[in-house]
């Protein structure tokens, strides 16, 4: 459903928003707190495309990024197409698809993936899965990050903080998300 909310746009799937202000400003905070320890020019995988409200913020603060993009709802997909939020930059790489299915066929190394797979308010599944992390983990570039939104569900990071070397995580609002990399030294991330 697309609403506008004192004029700003607002997409809500099941009575949850996919894309809007509080989401794009969970993004955009997060972006900014791992900026620095981010390659120049990354090469980006998101999984939770949504409308396309955090590809803007990807695009202005890691300029000459590459961006692909893995979306399960093709409606999420049609409206990130119609919308359009990522102008003034270019359309990303829009892979239509569950998440689980794509990642193991991606061959590419990626330096930040950021992860944003709700099943309405629920964390996906996948999220807790040591053969989806494992998968997460062969596409990172030896100094690559992930980033994970769980919004109030922060046990569903233990999976990852088994599965990689090193790891930080934040709360804004009523969002937790986690960082994820393998490289050391640990003062290299500023998360």
């Amino acid at each position: 459903m697309l609403e506008k909310f004192f004029g700003r746009l607002m997409v809500r799937a099941g009575g949850v928003q996919q894309t809007g202000v509080e989401l794009n400003a969970i993004w955009r905070y997060s972006f900014k707190k791992i900026r620095q320890s981010v390659v120049l020019k990354p090469s980006v995988l998101m999984l939770g495309l949504g409308a396309g409200g955090a590809l803007k913020d990807l695009y202005t603060l890691f300029p000459g990024s590459s961006i692909t993009t893995v979306e399960y709802d093709p409606i999420m997909v049609h409206l990130a197409l119609e919308l359009q939020l990522y102008k003034p930059y270019p359309l990303p790489k829009i892979i239509e698809g569950d998440a689980g299915d794509i990642l193991p066929t991606l061959s590419e190394n990626f330096d930040l993936i950021v992860i944003d797979l709700f099943q309405g308010s629920k964390v996906s599944s996948l999220i807790s899965q040591e053969s989806f992390l494992t998968n997460l983990k062969k596409i990172l570039s030896p100094r690559g990050i992930i980033l994970i939104n769980v919004f109030r569900e922060p046990q569903c990071l233990e999976a990852a903080r088994r599965i990689f070397t090193h790891s930080s995580h934040w709360k804004y609002t009523s969002n937790t998300i986690g960082a994820f990399w393998d490289y050391s030294p640990l003062t290299e991330h500023s998360c």
